[in-house]
């Protein structure tokens, strides 16, 4: 027998439609604020179809916005914050690598196309793996911790990749990649059914950060180490969160001093 639906089932329905009527009528919407918008309702969607999950699928549902809204205005700062970038240093590291990747990318349209699409469906793609992951809460807490960690590195070390060089008001967010860091989340906490799934888009990934010339080489080689620092630093505060939680079902009274 099914479950009716209650009055929280409608209010996720009806923030559900106001995103699609949003991103249908909104002219020249980002293509990241598209796929951050349908994330969000995939996110409304799964809260309604799963309700003893509801709760974590409606704050992840709202926490996926604001946390990119968050890295935006945060990478804004950066910008304002340092007057000078590493890119000609990175570019002599790089050999010509990247650019090379970026101009040829460029000229092929199709190719270019794809990429795009990989690119900038990151949040959708984030949203999903908290649909499927059994282990959705880990997963959201390394995509905050990783963003708002990103712009201390991108302060201390601001570049703007080959796509805006010489753009003085471009952002300075190469170092680490955060788009292959949020990548990379994906195999580390999805079901393994999903696992290959999540493997090809973090590789598609790493070719599309080059491809939209937003990013180096070593870029997404220093996103691997932060990836593994996060999920480490998560852990971490997992197991301290075990471990200073009082004894439950022991069946024992605690008395007071």
């Amino acid at each position: 027998m099914k479950r009716p639906l209650k009055v929280e089932d409608w209010v996720c329905l009806a923030v559900l439609l106001a995103l699609l009527a949003l991103v249908g009528l909104y002219q020249g919407a980002d293509p990241f604020f598209c796929a951050t918008a349908a994330g969000t309702v995939l996110l409304a969607f799964a809260a309604v179809i799963r309700p003893e999950l509801r709760r974590e699928f409606l704050l992840l549902g709202f926490l996926l916005p604001i946390s990119l809204i968050a890295t935006t205005v945060a990478n804004n700062e950066v910008v304002h914050l340092s007057r000078h970038t590493l890119d000609a240093q990175l570019l002599k590291l790089d050999g010509g690598f990247s650019p090379g990747v970026y101009h040829w990318v460029q000229q092929h349209r199709y190719c270019r196309l794809g990429l795009d699409v990989v690119y900038y469906g990151l949040p959708f793609y984030s949203a999903f793996v908290v649909y499927v992951s059994s282990r959705r809460l880990d997963f959201a807490r390394a995509w905050i911790l990783a963003s708002v960690l990103a712009p201390l590195f991108f302060l201390a070390f601001p570049a703007a990749g080959p796509a805006h060089l010489g753009d003085p008001t471009a952002r300075r967010n190469c170092i680490p990649s955060l788009h292959m860091t949020w990548a990379l989340l994906g195999p580390l906490h999805i079901v393994p059914r999903w696992r290959w799934l999540a493997i090809a888009f973090a590789a598609l990934t790493a070719a599309a950060t080059l491809g939209t010339g937003e990013h180096y080489l070593i870029d997404l080689i220093i996103s691997v180490p932060y990836t593994w620092g996060t999920c480490w630093l998560v852990s971490r505060t997992r197991l301290l969160q075990l471990r200073t939680e009082p004894e439950r079902g022991t069946g024992l009274v605690h008395s007071q001093p």
